[in-house]
């Protein structure tokens, strides 16, 4: 009985640190309106499900963690307008 209450203080307390640590780790104060907008509409479209981002989740699409500096944000507006285009840049 003592090993489970020695645990659960434990956990308790452990619980109650990270969450007081929680706003300093998530740098809320650096996210501007569209990382907000982008992360809204990344949850909306479900794009984890396929796409990988930062080396986490699905495998199916393209890693998408740096797509705006390699491909360019005329390549991503055209693209997320008509996304079965296969080569909007040349169209």
């Amino acid at each position: 009985m003592w090993g489970v209450i020695v645990c659960s203080v434990a956990f308790l307390a452990l619980t109650a640190d990270t969450l007081s640590q929680v706003p300093a780790r998530t740098k809320a104060q650096n996210l501007t309106t569209q990382v907000v907008a982008g992360k809204q509409a990344w949850q909306r479209h479900d794009c984890i499900g396929c796409h990988t981002i930062l080396g986490n989740r699905a495998y199916h699409g393209p890693d998408l963690t740096k797509i705006a500096q390699t491909q360019g944000t005329a390549f991503l507006r055209t693209w997320l307008k008509n996304p079965l285009a296969r080569c909007p840049t040349s169209a």
